[in-house]
């Protein structure tokens, strides 16, 4: 694991002035940066000279050892080509858990701050989060292209709606990460849908298929 925080000199992206920011690089359930993430406060510095509040973009890693769980955020490669970063990332993990004398954990690799959150809190809630990511595909495929792209469009689960009847997704603009409008998937059929792969090896061994390694998200299937 990295340290957990550490002191850097980053420049002020609207001024360019030196500012000595204290950062943050790893989370674990129930600490105040974890708190602080889920505010939109976590590794943000307020430069003292133009006052312009900015993030400053670190790599993070959240370890949950009571259930065997670790999550990435990194930055994306510039040529779309993660593969080399999730080899690394399952051999970080396996490095990580093997000296704190774990079981070789559940790894997911996330490029952004809302990806990184969603697969926090899927993990908590206890949502397979490839069942989720095999919803949005539906939604993609089923809803017209005008009111959702994927080109266009990503979708973020809604972790505020209170309808125990809906799985409540969130559509954001891609260039923006702007929310736009919501979208919905019946709970009764997402519930069909987990008993059905949990009750057929044969779909179980296609989940896996679809998403072979830490990086699970709905582009791959798109």
């Amino acid at each position: 694991m990295p340290k957990p925080s550490s002191t850097r000199r980053v420049k002020c992206p609207h001024c360019g002035k030196a500012v000595a920011v204290k950062t943050v690089s790893s989370l674990r359930p129930g600490d105040e940066h974890l708190a602080a993430l889920m505010a939109g406060t976590l590794n943000r510095a307020t430069c003292p000279g133009c006052k312009v509040e900015f993030l400053v973009e670190t790599p993070l890693v959240y370890l949950d050892g009571q259930t065997s769980f670790i999550v990435y955020l990194l930055e994306p490669p510039e040529d779309g080509n993660t593969e080399a970063q999730e080899r690394e990332v399952d051999c970080m993990a396996t490095e990580v858990f093997s000296r704190e004398n774990l079981e070789r954990p559940l790894v997911r690799l996330t490029f952004t701050y809302p990806d990184f959150i969603e697969k926090i809190k899927l993990h908590a809630l206890g949502y397979d989060d490839r069942l989720i990511e095999y919803a949005k595909y539906q939604l993609f495929k089923n809803i017209g292209e005008d009111q959702l792209s994927k080109f266009q469009h990503k979708l973020l689960l809604d972790f505020s709606n209170r309808d125990e009847d809906k799985l409540v997704f969130l559509v954001y603009d891609r260039e923006t990460n702007k929310p736009l409008s919501v979208v919905h998937v019946p709970m009764e059929d997402f519930r069909t849908l987990e008993q059905e792969f949990a009750e057929n090896q044969a779909m179980l061994e296609e989940l896996d298929a679809v998403f072979p390694t830490c990086h699970v998200s709905v582009d791959r299937l798109m």
